[in-house]
């Protein structure tokens, strides 16, 4: 697969989780959330993978 396909950025994230980005912003300074990987100035990704982990380990169900 492609980059794109492995690696989604935080606004990506927070639409799986279907929640605001407040929320979002809280989670990523919790100690266990997957590690995000600087592209570009001002843009993040994390690794799908890992993030689809985390939402099962936490209960979070994705959208769509």
């Amino acid at each position: 697969g492609s980059l794109m396909d492995e690696y989604i950025t935080v606004k990506q994230a927070q639409e799986l989780l279907g929640c605001c980005s407040a929320t979002i912003y809280s989670y990523l300074h919790s100690d266990d959330f997957p590690t995000l990987k600087k592209k570009g100035l001002k843009s993040y990704v994390m690794s799908k993978a890992d993030f689809l982990k985390w939402c099962e380990r936490k209960g979070y169900s994705i959208q769509g």
